[in-house]
């Protein structure tokens, strides 16, 4: 994992290559890089900026950690957060993450790419408008223009 400081980037090793090596950049927003930097010293390389590069940002006594455990801390930190039910998850946080970022008006293209999804259909399935959001939608389209 690489926490690219001036571009505001995370760049994040794809757990589902089996065996290629491929990886995805997510931006992240200036206070999360800010937070990383203090939390774990990034230190500034005199040819180019700083990096987190080829050491995991979560370990334990100098061990990086594996799944289970990265799930229970994540598990840990949203029971703190009041965060329960059945999106109270990894999996839920990611999710939450694409429809935040579809309802937002991030294009589908970018999300795909951020998401690391193969399929355009994959994404796609996030900008299917329901409920109260697609009634949302019919009304500013029939808004008079003022």
């Amino acid at each position: 994992m690489q926490v690219q400081q001036y571009s505001r980037v995370l760049t994040l090793r794809s757990q589902k290559s089996r065996g290629r090596r491929t990886y995805r950049e997510v931006p992240i927003p200036n206070e999360l890089v800010d937070e990383l930097a203090a939390a774990f010293d990034l230190i500034t390389a005199p040819a180019g900026p700083p990096l987190i590069e080829g050491r995991p940002l979560w370990q334990h006594k100098s061990q990086a950690i594996n799944r289970s455990t990265a799930y229970r801390w994540v598990k840990t930190v949203m029971r703190k957060a009041g965060i329960y039910g059945a999106q109270a998850t990894c999996k839920g946080l990611r999710h939450g993450y694409c429809i935040h970022a579809t309802q937002t008006g991030v294009q589908l293209h970018m999300l795909q790419k951020w998401m690391g999804h193969a399929r355009m259909e994959t994404t796609a399935i996030y900008a299917t408008a329901i409920g109260k959001e697609e009634q949302e939608i019919a009304q500013r389209m029939w808004r008079e223009e003022e």
